[in-house]
């Protein structure tokens, strides 16, 4: 999203408009007809760890298909009502 303000609505207003653009708001700035300077909120910060494989998602999430699954030689619910069952 977009919005045109004047230098002067700038000056006067200033705290309002930073928090229109933590808000996602880019601001152009206006001297008269003149674009003076554009102000935007900073790129997507992610608190991703470094050794984290990180990739934005492709497609759409109905298209998906899980893998199959898992043949055991245990009864997994058994094991899992077991270790209930001991606490």
């Amino acid at each position: 999203m977009r919005k045109d303000v004047t230098v002067q609505e700038m000056q006067e207003h200033f705290a309002e408009r930073l928090e229109d653009v933590r808000r996602g708001v880019t601001l152009r700035v206006i001297d008269g007809d003149q674009t003076v300077a554009e102000i935007w909120p900073p790129a997507f910060e992610s608190n991703t760890p470094e050794d984290m494989i990180w990739r934005r998602a492709r497609g759409r999430f109905c298209d998906f298909i899980p893998p199959p699954p898992i043949e055991a030689d245990v009864d997994v619910v058994a094991l899992i009502r077991e270790d209930r069952d001991a606490r």
